[in-house]
């Protein structure tokens, strides 16, 4: 974990996990240091408070058989935040000006306890040193940090 500061920004990284690489892995193959964006999804099924991690999707229309129902504005959704981290994240991402990006680490891994497969990420978080601080802080109760 370490925190930045610019003039008026301020940058948040946590080591953690992408979940549901497993799901995935037919459309990406995940190369250390690789970045993409998350985004908040409200609209998902199965939690309100997800967070997707997502890239620019190639060539129009995706190469899953199923497309996940939250695929938008050309993105393809890659995997998503852990639950319990996620529901601090996707109040975090609603302030226009904190962004979120994830940064790839590591191989696939299967750590047991029905992850299913993860990739070990660095989480980027960018915005005023207020919103840094607050998410900082409910990281820390949630054992992220």
């Amino acid at each position: 974990m370490a925190e930045k500061e610019s003039t008026s920004e301020t940058v948040l990284q946590v080591n953690s996990f992408m979940r549901g690489y497993h799901e995935y892995q037919e459309i990406w193959t995940p190369e250390i240091g690789d970045g993409y964006e998350l985004k908040r999804e409200p609209l998902n099924a199965v939690d309100n408070n997800a967070v997707a991690i997502v890239r620019k999707r190639e060539g129009g229309r995706s190469r899953r058989k199923c497309i996940h129902e939250n695929e938008f504005n050309g993105e393809t959704v890659l995997g998503h935040v852990p639950k319990l981290m996620a529901l601090w994240l996707t109040k975090f991402l609603k302030r226009p000006t904190n962004k979120g990006r994830a940064v790839v680490k590591g191989k696939r891994v299967n750590r047991g306890a029905g992850y299913g497969l993860e990739i070990p990420c660095e989480y980027c978080f960018t915005g005023d040193e207020f919103s840094i601080q607050w998410l900082k802080s409910k990281l820390e109760e949630q054992g992220f940090l």
